[in-house]
């Protein structure tokens, strides 16, 4: 009888933590905030939390594979980011594999780095060497668009599951229809979720226009934050802007419907290497339901104003003193780009 009461008790506990988490609002948004002394240039592209003030941050364009360690304080009362300052780099003999996204287990304490080169998610130790292990990525992913791969990483240490998506959608799917894919504790695809993303709001034509997905972070079980990203630069360049869109997505039994009919009635013999689907990955296929907009703002750069900021990397960072969680978040400044860009960090607070 014990056990049953723990059982439940145990299980109402979880269900009462993803519900806390589905109802986040968010309690300020922290102007952004450079550290270009302790912070050298770089293309920052992906963070994950170690422990402590410590965190794992990716550069796309490092000479090596692997990371770097930072430093990172925020103050306790407002979630302000007090002290930025990188460490040491631990990497290996490979080639930077244009890392993109990078997730930690406190577990098993490992690492694992996604590369937008080769359309792979490798496992690292914490001195940032490989450990010969990967995750099972499905044959779909190969058609991803040129430096428009994997850009997203992030683990859930409740379920032991990672997700991963492309930067943009695939060729065969619609123009705002991303895979979101999830992995089981033995590394294997166990489900993909079509995810559609909001029509772009810039319809004119420029020097470069992007809109898709630049991270994912697990905040709970089944629970996600999707970081929608439309980056817009006119043929002139003043007048750029980045558009971010930050939502809450439930991967719970509530959150998808799953296309189980379409699995039965496939036949996946009959599909050719050009147009894989996630049916051939013996799999569950779903469409997201829901969405939740947390949180919307962007940067320009014009005559007045230089705030610019590609944000691609996002993690948890501490509890405030009032229980709120922090959501930290870093720009990529392609290595401070002729002057004009910084390596911006920014916390957003919820609660």
């Amino acid at each position: 009888m014990k056990r049953v009461l723990a059982f439940f008790f145990l299980a109402l506990s979880c269900l009462s933590s993803v519900a806390q988490q589905l109802s986040w609002e968010v309690v300020k948004v922290n102007k952004q905030q450079k550290f270009t002394k302790t912070v050298p240039p770089a293309n920052y592209s992906g963070i994950a939390h170690i422990h402590g003030n410590l965190y794992a941050v990716v550069d796309d364009k490092s000479p090596r594979d692997g990371f770097y360690l930072f430093a990172i304080d925020i103050d306790s009362v407002n979630g302000r980011v007090l002290r930025a300052e990188r460490l040491d780099f631990r990497g290996n003999e490979h080639p930077n594999r244009d890392a993109e996204g990078i997730a930690f287990d406190p577990e098993s304490q490992h690492i694992y780095i996604s590369g937008e080169r080769d359309n792979h998610v490798l496992e690292y130790t914490i001195d940032g060497q490989r450990t010969g292990q990967r995750l099972s990525i499905p044959q779909f992913f190969r058609s991803a668009r040129p430096n428009a791969g994997l850009e997203s990483l992030t683990y859930d240490a409740h379920n032991h599951t990672f997700w991963t998506t492309t930067e943009l959608p695939l060729p065969a799917d619609s123009l705002l229809t991303h895979r979101l894919q999830r992995f089981n504790s033995q590394m294997q695809p166990d489900l993909t979720v079509y995810y559609r993303m909001d029509e772009p709001e810039k319809r004119r034509r420029g020097r470069s226009h992007v809109h898709g997905i630049s991270e994912l972070l697990s905040v709970g079980p089944d629970s996600l934050l999707v970081l929608e990203r439309e980056l817009f630069v006119p043929k002139q360049k003043i007048g750029a802007r980045v558009i971010n869109k930050l939502y809450l997505v439930s991967m719970g039994v509530q959150g998808y419907k799953r296309l189980e009919s379409e699995m039965s009635s496939a036949n996946t013999d009959s599909l050719s290497e050009d147009n894989l689907t996630p049916l051939t990955n013996k799999g569950i296929a779903a469409h997201l339901t829901e969405k939740r907009l947390l949180c919307r703002w962007q940067t320009r750069m014009n005559l007045t104003r230089r705030s610019l900021a590609n944000y691609e990397a996002m993690c948890l960072g501490p509890r405030l003193k009032d229980g709120s969680q922090v959501i930290l978040l870093m720009a990529d400044s392609q290595n401070r780009f002729k002057g004009l860009l910084r390596d911006w960090f920014r916390t957003i607070i919820v609660r």
